[in-house]
C-alpha cells in the first residue's frame, strides 16, 4: 500500500515524519514548561519507555538489513520501548547493480518513508511504483515484494510493530517487473 503521509518540513535542520499507534491519542502542551530543560535525565522512563535521539552524526555502525544489498542502522528506538518498536535507517551497500531479492515478513505494523534517493518498489499482484523523497507505504504480513534500482542517495526510514520479526527471502522466486 503506497501512502503520501504528512511531511512536515524541516524544523531547524530536523525532518519530522510522525508514527502514532494507535492513530487515538491526547496530545497536550505544556505552557509553563521551559525548553530546553536544564535537567538532563537521560534514564526517566515515561509508561516503561524512554526518549530516544538518534542523529546522524552519531550514525557509525552500519550492520546488514534484513533485506540483501542494503544495511541498516539502529537509532535507539528498539532499546528505548524495550522492543514494542523499532526505527531503523536503511540504505543500499553499493551503486552497483545487485540482484533485487524478493522477501516477506512477519511483523504486525511495518512502515517505510523514503528520507531521499529513489528506488522501485514491486509488490505480489500489484503494479510496481517509482518511489522518491517524501513516498511512504506499509507492508502487510506475508505480502511478497522487492526493492529495485535503488539510487546511490537512497536513504529509508523503517518502522515496525514489534522491533523484532522475521523477513525471509524467497531466493528462487521473481516478481513481474
Amino acid at each position: 500500500m503506497l501512502v503520501k503521509p504528512l511531511l512536515i518540513p524541516d524544523i531547524f535542520g530536523y525532518r519530522v515524519v510522525e508514527v502514532g499507534v494507535p492513530a487515538e491519542h491526547l496530545t497536550t502542551l505544556d505552557h509553563e514548561m521551559e525548553l530546553p530543560t536544564p535537567n538532563y535525565r537521560p534514564d526517566r522512563e515515561w509508561d516503561g519507555q524512554k526518549f530516544v535521539c538518534s542523529r546522524l552524526d552519531d550514525a557509525a555502525v552500519w550492520e546488514p538489513w534484513r533485506v540483501p544489498g542494503f544495511e541498516t542502522r539502529d537509532t535507539g528506538v528498539e532499546d528505548g520501548t524495550k522492543g514494542v518498536a523499532a526505527v531503523r535507517i536503511v540504505r543500499p551497500i553499493t551503486a552497483e547493480e545487485q540482484t533485487a531479492s524478493v522477501t516477506s515478513h512477519d511483523s504486525d505494523i511495518l512502515f517505510t518513508f523514503v528520507l531521499s534517493g529513489s528506488c522501485t518498489l514491486h509488490g505480489e499482484g500489484q503494479d510496481s511504483q517509482t518511489l522518491s523523497e517524501g513516498d511512504a507505504y506499509t507492508l502487510p504480513p506475508g505480502h511478497k515484494t522487492c526493492l529495485a534500482d535503488p539510487s546511490a542517495d537512497l536513504s529509508l526510514l523503517e518502522v515496525s510493530l514489534p522491533g523484532r520479526f522475521n523477513t525471509t527471502v524467497h531466493p528462487n522466486e521473481k516478481l513481474p517487473i
